[in-house]
């Protein structure tokens, strides 16, 4: 069963939730059904391979936040029929992208909505982000909707709809889902699941689920006056699936993203990957959500001197430039020295794309056209550029990027505080002076 249908009767377990308000210095570990994200891509046209861009681009924005994604695909696609017609050969080539950006992915055992349900109940993830309501049939506590499905008309999509549900309200839930997806109304679903019969298909599932199912199909019938299928309800699939059976296959660990790998994709994928096109896209949304994430591992792990490059004065972060927000939500602007930025990304490149083939291809019209949902959103969030600054975006130029005020290196914001004090201090004395 896989449907999108009934949401609406889980509104009143929902709250929305910005991605700014997820804490810089904790880990967030979310669980992504990656088939929705597949038939999102039915909507991505023009240029070259613009399914791929697509998920490259949603990828990009989860960089730019304290997420650890995990993505769970399932290995067996043909076995259900709502999966996306190309599952296959978007999962083959969707995996390298979600190496490049240091994220996770596994493999289901069986189900991935049962497996993805199982982990958020063990607590291995945080939630998990999905637009299937099939999802807390398999018992899933904290359930994140991809804003482009629970609110689509937001241009800067980072609020989400986000759905709690505790161990008393899953049967009534679990009935009402099932009912509604299936065959049934909403308004019965939605009564039937108020009834005793909800808790007795759950318990008999487990149990003597095939003498019992007769009388609860007598009862299904009369409480709603209406006919089931003869294969309803399929209870056992949904209270038994198959999950993994230990945490140890799922190791908590935290990958940095490959700009290396990075840029050879974009050049092999999309027709705007040629080297001067590569570094002005990479310094406006992705060298920003990079510097963010080396951040972080410099806070969580201080004593790695591989990152520690990444502060200090005359070094990756040059200076602070100007700050925002108030106590929790403090944030400094850092100017950043692209260089070493540059050199990573050009690492990747095999030049194989230059701009004058572009346009002898006719591609030089189509590749600024075609950015998906999120892209200018991602820049705009991370670099605080304007649309003036973003016109004559040169990659040798320092990139500003705002950084949460506990990841910033201490001496910069040492150094900052007093240029500011002495700025300050030499403002009165000129004023004193014209007194």
């Amino acid at each position: 069963m896989t449907t999108t249908h009934g949401w609406h009767l889980l509104e009143k377990y929902s709250t929305e939730k910005s991605l700014t308000e997820l804490s810089p210095t904790e880990d967030f570990r979310l669980g992504i059904d990656v088939q929705p994200w597949f038939y999102h891509t039915d909507r991505s046209v023009g240029g070259e391979n613009p399914r791929l861009r697509l998920l490259f681009y949603r990828c990009k924005l989860l960089l730019a936040y304290p997420i650890l994604p995990l993505f769970i695909f399932d290995r067996q696609p043909q076995r259900h029929q709502q999966n996306h017609i190309l599952t296959e050969e978007l999962t083959t080539a969707f995996i390298p992208i979600i190496e490049a950006f240091g994220f996770e992915w596994r493999y289901a055992p069986g189900d991935p909505l049962a497996e993805l349900a199982h982990l958020n109940r063990e607590g291995i993830i945080d939630a998990v982000l999905t637009d299937d309501v099939a999802i807390w049939v398999f018992g899933a506590w904290t359930v994140w909707r991809n804003p482009c499905s629970s609110h689509p008309k937001l241009r800067k999509q980072t609020t989400y709809k986000v759905y709690h549900c505790d161990k008393q309200k899953r049967r009534p839930m679990m009935l009402m889902i099932i009912l509604c997806a299936s065959w049934c109304d909403a308004p019965t679903a939605r009564r039937l699941a108020t009834t005793p019969l909800a808790n007795e298909l759950y318990k008999a599932a487990a149990a003597q689920l095939q003498d019992f199912l007769p009388g609860a199909r007598a009862r299904l019938c009369e409480e709603s006056k209406l006919v089931p299928p003869e294969d309803f309800p399929e209870l056992a699939l949904y209270t038994t699936p198959e999950v993994s059976t230990t945490p140890e296959a799922y190791p908590a660990t935290i990958t940095e993203p490959s700009l290396l790998k990075l840029a050879g994709l974009c050049e092999s994928l999309f027709e705007w990957g040629w080297p001067e096109e590569i570094l002005v896209r990479f310094y406006r949304w992705l060298w920003g959500p990079v510097v963010f994430r080396i951040s972080r591992r410099r806070f969580k792990c201080p004593d790695d001197e591989v990152l520690g490059f990444f502060g200090g004065n005359g070094q990756l972060m040059e200076e602070i430039v100007g700050e925002r927000g108030q106590d929790e939500t403090k944030e400094y602007r850092v100017q950043v020295d692209t260089e070493v930025l540059m050199r990573m990304t050009e690492a990747g490149l095999e030049r194989t794309r230059t701009k004058e083939l572009a346009v002898e291809n006719g591609e030089e019209e189509s590749y600024s056209g075609n950015a998906d949902e999120h892209e200018e959103e991602h820049a705009e969030h991370q670099s605080g550029s304007s649309q003036k600054e973003k016109k004559r975006l040169n990659p040798r130029d320092p990139l500003r990027v705002w950084i949460p005020a506990e990841l910033v290196d201490q001496d910069l914001v040492k150094d900052y505080k007093t240029n500011k004090k002495r700025k300050r201090d030499g403002q009165v004395g000129v004023r004193n002076r014209s007194n």
